[in-house]
Parts: C-alpha cells; sequence; structure tokens
C-alpha cells in the first residue's frame, strides 16, 4: 500500500522479512518514494525555464534536492493509487499519480505527470534498502550493477555534461547504459531485480546501513539541462518494478 507521507512505499518484505529503511530523522532517508517533479540534486536549487528563474529551498549542501514529492502529503484514491496536486514553491501546478500493482513475483510502479501549462519535469524513484536483515544481519546485501557510462560531476556534485567511464565504488553517481538491471541480493533471503523504463540510474552506497539504486528519467539537474517539457494532454509516464529472481 502506498502511504500519503510523501506518496512512498512505507514497508516493503520478501517472505516476511523488511527489506526497507522503515523509519529515519527525514523524510530523505525512508522508505520507497517517487522523485517529482525533479530527480536529484537541483543546481543551487534554481530552475532556468524559457528565460525565467525559479527559486527552491536549499535542502542539501548549496541544492534543492529530489523534488517537492517526498515532502508532501499525497491524496489517497484507493489502496493502489495516490494523488499530489503539484504547488508552492512549484509554480506550474500539475497532477502526479503513483499506482502500484503487486503480483507474485513482483511489485510495479507508475508514475503520470499532467499539467494545465507547458512544465519542465524529471522524476524517478529512490528506494531505501537495506544492508543487512533480519535473516542474517552479518551478511551484507551483494550489489551488482554493470554500468557502461557515468555521469561527470564536478566538485558539487553537479553533472558537467560529459559522459566518463565508471569509477570504481563506493558511488553517489549517475550511470547509463547498464548491461543488465541492477540486482541485490541478500544472503539467506534471495535476489531481487530492479527494471524501469528509465534510462538514468543512480547508485548511492555510501551509509553503512543503506544502499539507495534509483531510476530517473535523465541525469541530476536534467530540469536546466535537458528538461522533458509535458504539454497540456500530454502526459508523461514511467514505470519501476522489482522482481524477485531467486
Amino acid at each position: 500500500m502506498l502511504s500519503t507521507d510523501g506518496g512512498r512505499v512505507a514497508s516493503l518484505r520478501l517472505d516476511g522479512v523488511e527489506l526497507l529503511i522503515t523509519d529515519a530523522a527525514t523524510a530523505l532517508s525512508w522508505g520507497a518514494y517517487p522523485m517529482v517533479p525533479w530527480a536529484g540534486r537541483l543546481d543551487r536549487g534554481e530552475l532556468d525555464f524559457r528565460g525565467t528563474v525559479h527559486r527552491f529551498p536549499i535542502d542539501i549542501e548549496t541544492h534543492a534536492i529530489h523534488g517537492t514529492g517526498y515532502t508532501s502529503t499525497w491524496s489517497k484514491v484507493d489502496d493502489r493509487t495516490v494523488v499530489l496536486l503539484l504547488g508552492d514553491p512549484w509554480p506550474f501546478g500539475g497532477r502526479v499519480t503513483h499506482t502500484f500493482d503487486l503480483g507474485f513475483d513482483r511489485v510495479r510502479f507508475e508514475l503520470t505527470v499532467e499539467s494545465m501549462v507547458p512544465m519542465p519535469v524529471q522524476l524517478g524513484w529512490h528506494p531505501w534498502f537495506r544492508r543487512t536483515v533480519e535473516v542474517d544481519d552479518t551478511a551484507e546485501v551483494e550489489l551488482v550493477v554493470a554500468p557502461g557510462r557515468m555521469v561527470e560531476i564536478d566538485s558539487h556534485a553537479i553533472p558537467t555534461g560529459h559522459l566518463v567511464s565508471p569509477s570504481a565504488p563506493p558511488w553517489d553517481n549517475c550511470f547509463v547504459e547498464l548491461a543488465m538491471p541492477p540486482r541485490l541480493t541478500w544472503p539467506g533471503l534471495g535476489t531481487i531485480e530492479l527494471r524501469s523504463s528509465c534510462d538514468h540510474w543512480v547508485v548511492y552506497d555510501h551509509p553503512e546501513h543503506a544502499v539507495c539504486l534509483e531510476p530517473q528519467s535523465g541525469p541530476p539537474n536534467a530540469l536546466n539541462t535537458r528538461p522533458l517539457v509535458v504539454q497540456p494532454g500530454e502526459p508523461f509516464r514511467a514505470w519501476f518494478e522489482i522482481v524477485v529472481t531467486g
């Protein structure tokens, strides 16, 4: 079930074992939440769209991060759907619908963004997976990511516009051209595979207690560098699946 708190999945269990971080001091660091109307860092909290600069609250270092949806209260439509009407400080309005469908071996999420005016958008999902689980709290999760290229970033973690060869982990980086879907294996429990219509993946594996694999429709700061513009009557949709493979 989707929570109205940030539109997020608050709990995700495999064979009764919790996979997600289920609480944290801030909304930024728990569950699996949609990132909308942008994903990742927005440089200096500024959006320059068609000659007008819009400013947003700074919430990490010198940037605004992960949009406004994860700190908002969404409205419940039914047991599988929540909706958010975008508002202040987002100047364009718009409507976001987040749905999930639970199958035998997978859970599928879909985001739909609609607008009455031309509006830039970037979206994604930010799951916080536990490094260790109750089955074996001494064996860390095994992460398999096979990126083709990495988005180069500057000293402020903002993309430079270039793609480079992937560095060695640990990562707080965005990757493209993955050779295979990312996988997470918890010894003694099982393996999940992550799939998405989004073609960028951010991997954040610095925390001692968690790893994050985040499908995004573009790189960080894409609202300024390569925005997808939603037009009236032309919604933007994306999906994300978590599939049990072993």
